[in-house]
């Protein structure tokens, strides 16, 4: 048993050891290949202003290092006819559709399937409101009430027992 201990207790400091040295070798590498600039332009990628350098190197050219509003409609062009060309998803058994809300944005944030009829869902979403479905996700519908407030958050939400749903906020 003690020697049992004893290699265990071995193996995971040499376990450290090589993960230690191969973090140390990895940085100083790094570090040896930057400049003061590079080192400053990366604490800049860290702002707002890297993140936004970061979304236009993502859509710009990359031949001519600018986003060209042909380019962005060539863009669209090409999806739609990759829609239009349903062999690859038909292939998978797969069938999309749009269903929006297109009128709204954010993040599903909260769901749930309501214990007592399995076809009803509600979706609250971070920046628009909370839907609700009547035929197992097939199509969304604003609830009555949040339809007035779009912008409204919704973090959770939960059934009780008797099969009221809260909803919060």
């Amino acid at each position: 048993m003690k020697n049992y201990k004893l290699l265990l207790g071995s193996a995971f400091l040499s376990g450290m050891l090589l993960f230690s040295a191969s973090m140390y070798l990895k940085n100083n590498i790094q570090n040896n290949f930057r400049t003061n600039n590079e080192t400053k332009d990366i604490e800049k990628e860290k702002s707002a202003v890297g993140a936004a350098r970061w979304l236009f190197n993502i859509k710009k050219n990359q031949l001519t290092g600018k986003i060209d509003d042909f380019d962005v409609l060539k863009a669209r062009e090409e999806i739609a006819q990759m829609r239009q060309n349903k062999s690859v998803t038909a292939a998978l058994g797969l069938e999309w559709n749009e269903l929006g809300p297109d009128n709204v944005g954010g993040r599903t944030r909260a769901i749930l399937i309501d214990k007592y009829n399995s076809n009803k869902i509600f979706a609250g979403s971070v920046s628009g409101g909370l839907w609700v479905s009547t035929d197992a996700g097939a199509s969304w519908a604003n609830v009555n009430g949040f339809d007035q407030q779009p912008i409204l958050s919704v973090t959770c939400i939960t059934q009780a027992a008797n099969g009221d749903i809260y909803v919060g906020t």
